[in-house]
């Protein structure tokens, strides 16, 4: 019996460390459950993030065609805009060539009207220092003054 005391006393001692194995496998268990994710946990997250991709992406679309929306309706207010300060200018631009037309005109035809004069008075001048220069000589004889 020798031989199954040492057995009975060896698997009583294996025993007791296989014990204390499985209370520290049993504890690395537990603290594996409580502080890592199973694969379970996982597919969850997993599921939570694509829906939450999925309702970012939607949002992101929305914004962005309220966006272009907004966008094309302050072009087209701006277009008009532009549009109607060029039509504006283009009306102001005609007046004012219009008025300059008149002034120029006007200039014109004061500078003819200046021109005939000066013309006249230069004919008046010429005619009278000629009249003087003809009769002038023969005046002063027949006086007695030259």
């Amino acid at each position: 019996m020798n031989e199954l005391d040492e057995r009975v006393a060896n698997l009583e001692a294996s025993s007791e460390h296989t014990g204390k194995r499985l209370l520290t496998l049993e504890h690395d268990v537990g603290l594996m459950r409580s502080q890592c994710a199973s694969k379970l946990d996982l597919a969850e997250a997993k599921g939570e993030i694509l829906v939450k991709v999925a309702e970012t992406r939607a949002e992101i679309e929305g914004v962005e065609y309220r966006l272009r929306t907004e966008i094309n309706g302050t072009e087209n207010k701006l277009r008009t805009e532009i549009n109607s300060s060029e039509n504006k200018l283009r009306t102001e631009i005609s007046g004012v060539e219009a008025r300059l037309t008149i002034a120029i005109n006007g200039v014109r035809q004061e500078l003819r009207t200046e021109i005939a004069q000066a013309k006249n008075w230069l004919l008046f001048w010429v005619v009278t220092s000629v009249f003087l220069a003809q009769f002038l000589p023969g005046m002063l004889k027949k006086l007695g003054l030259f």
